[in-house]
């Protein structure tokens, strides 16, 4: 069980309350789950797809040196955009889900 989040180049992702509360309750909840991020690299057109995923992807062949390398590839600048998610700076669509969420 688990959630997959594609996430556009410029990690709009983390700039959404729902997203945020997406990744917290799968990762955080009372019954975290896997939580597997994929982007693109390159343009956004015809980028190849970039994943950290718990586990092995069906690309890895189930070796370490080939998740490796894949994972390698996802942008820092993503991570670090997780990294400072604030909730209570998030963009929502409908301001009563903020006091939901």
């Amino acid at each position: 069980k688990g959630t997959v989040a594609v996430i556009d180049g410029a990690g709009e992702y983390f700039q959404r309350l729902w997203c945020g509360f997406e990744l917290y309750v799968t990762t955080l909840g009372r019954a975290a789950h896997y939580f597997d991020a994929y982007t693109t690299g390159g343009s956004a057109e015809g980028g190849e797809a970039i994943g950290l995923v718990d586990g092995y992807s069906y690309a890895d062949v189930k070796s370490s040196h080939f998740k490796s390398k894949r994972e390698r590839a996802f942008p820092a600048a993503l991570l670090k955009k997780a990294e400072t998610f604030d909730p209570a700076k998030a963009q929502v669509s409908n301001e009563l889900d903020r006091d939901r969420i």
